[in-house]
């Protein structure tokens, strides 16, 4: 994790480019910034819904809870999405691999432990409406970055 992070800084400030197996250094290295804890560089580092994943449960669930507008609003505002629900589309986002999932009709012994390790890896979790509850019976778990802009598309 640590060297993938310091690659990315380096192609971010301009001193290394190429392609992977064929970066060459550009200009010298200042410094080099190591964060000081993996939860540092867990959620993804995407800040812009136009850029961003999201990952969904069932689709069905998003019409008969008549949040099918509101869903197609935020699949035309992002950039890819997937079917990766429950504690798998979570994950993906713990671990930087998309910045948001959804989830309806979720229980609160399915969100405890996956609030518990959003917030831990420096993401969010809340309901639809925005709670940071469990018992909402709801999720929107993103990377902190884009979770304002994600509420606000599922407004009715």
């Amino acid at each position: 994790f640590f060297l993938e992070e310091s690659v990315r800084a380096l192609i971010e400030t301009k001193s290394l480019e190429g392609e992977p197996g064929r970066f060459r250094l550009i200009s010298p290295v200042q410094a080099l910034q190591v964060p000081s804890t993996d939860q540092v560089i867990l959620a993804s580092r995407i800040d812009r819904l136009s850029a961003a994943m999201v990952s969904f449960g069932g689709l069905e669930i998003f019409r008969r809870a008549g949040r099918w507008a509101s869903f197609e609003r935020l699949v035309d505002s992002t950039a890819r999405q997937r079917g990766y629900g429950d504690y798998l589309g979570g994950t993906a986002v713990i671990r930087g691999w998309s910045e948001a999932m959804l989830e309806l009709d979720v229980t609160p012994w399915d969100l405890a432990p996956l609030k518990i390790l959003v917030e831990e890896a420096g993401g969010r979790m809340t309901d639809f409406t925005g709670r940071a509850t469990i018992y909402g019976g709801s999720a929107v778990v993103t990377n902190g970055r884009i979770h304002d802009e994600v509420l606000e598309i599922l407004k009715f």
